[in-house]
């Protein structure tokens, strides 16, 4: 297990466990093997016990605002490239929409497990 104990807010680690979940995930359920399959479902079920989970959802809406928010007052300005400015608020505006088309809270859907 993966131990994040840089001095960080909280938020931000967070943030970078769930990083890590959805990266094994990813990485295990793009290979063939039914063992890794298995270890696929594993972040899932970490993320099931997850003390923050319930409130998870509320929090990543209200950070991509906060980013958004931040990333749209450099409009205009000469150092920044407007189309990497535009890629980039146009992926938060994706983000915020699939987290709002969830129904209920983020893994609701997933089975609750035992032990």
């Amino acid at each position: 297990m993966t131990d994040y104990e840089f001095p960080l807010n909280e938020k931000v680690r967070t943030l970078l466990r769930l990083e890590d979940l959805f990266a094994r995930m990813a990485h295990f359920s793009e290979r063939e093997h039914r063992m890794d399959h298995h270890a696929a479902l594993i972040p899932c079920l970490r993320y099931l016990k997850w003390p923050a989970a319930p409130i998870l959802k509320s929090e990543l809406l209200q950070e991509l605002e906060r980013q958004k928010r931040a990333l749209s007052s450099l409009h205009n300005n000469p150092d920044i490239v407007e189309d990497a400015l535009e890629a980039v608020l146009a992926d938060i505006d994706a983000a915020s929409a699939n987290l709002h088309s969830t129904i209920g809270k983020i893994g609701q859907g997933l089975p609750k497990t035992n032990g």
